[in-house]
């Protein structure tokens, strides 16, 4: 009888240990992860940007389907640089090499005032 109540405390002990640690686990997971994104909430803010849906070489103008709109986290300090407007991204040229998912920033792009170059005429 003693055998039969051992066996029946280790069937239903041995899985609800197991859940019991699972889900130890995973809650000690998701405080850490909470307490990152507490940390960069308050370092950043979480705005919407313009990112490049494709790599660019330096030179090459941005189009409009080069563009999309995302989610990002942003430093605070660097959320002045952010462009939001695609009307004044379009059609500028990239500084230099610019990779797929890179936030539009100002100065990745080359400067019309540098960039003209002048002609001689014979």
């Amino acid at each position: 009888m003693l055998l039969h109540g051992v066996t029946g405390a280790c069937i239903a002990g041995v899985p609800l240990a197991l859940v019991l640690a699972v889900l130890w686990f995973s809650s000690h997971r998701l405080c850490q992860q909470a307490s990152q994104y507490r940390e960069l909430e308050e370092r950043g803010l979480y705005l919407y940007v313009w990112t490049l849906r494709e790599d660019l070489d330096a030179g090459e103008k941005v189009k409009k389907t080069s563009l999309e709109k995302k989610k990002a986290w942003i430093l605070e300090s660097e959320a002045a640089d952010i462009m939001n407007d695609p009307g004044q991204i379009t059609g500028k040229k990239a500084g230099r090499a610019l990779k797929k998912g890179t936030v539009i920033k100002t100065g990745l792009f080359l400067d019309k005032k540098k960039t003209g170059v002048s002609r001689k005429t014979n």
